[in-house]
């Protein structure tokens, strides 16, 4: 089954078969050739220290689950957004640990 929505088109008359877009495709990571910035921010958040790390490659499939499990083992709240991993609280030594052992080079 393909994967197709239902959408009214005014050319034709009535409600016509139009494929999904999938967005733009995710490029595979590569570690050794990736640099991810590390640093500690307060702007915007009230004073609340948040742990971000950028310059993510955008490949949400292979750095959601990853990010999950970092999340469970410090035991704080995050999320990824815009090409950025946001993590709540000073974590960076355990951030910077866990990226390193992928083989990514950090930055900050």
């Amino acid at each position: 089954m393909r994967d197709e929505r239902l959408v009214y088109d005014t050319t034709r008359g009535g409600q016509q078969p139009r494929a999904r877009s999938k967005g733009p495709k995710a490029k595979p990571v590569d570690p050794a050739a990736t640099t991810l910035r590390l640093k500690l921010d307060t702007h915007g958040r009230k004073g609340k220290v948040v742990t971000v790390l950028s310059d993510l490659p955008h490949n949400p499939t292979y750095f959601k689950p990853i990010l999950k499990q970092l999340k469970a083992r410090i035991g704080a709240g995050g999320a990824l957004k815009d090409g950025r991993f946001e993590l709540q609280g000073d974590h960076r030594d355990a951030v910077r640990e866990a990226f390193e052992a992928l083989g990514f080079t950090i930055r900050g």
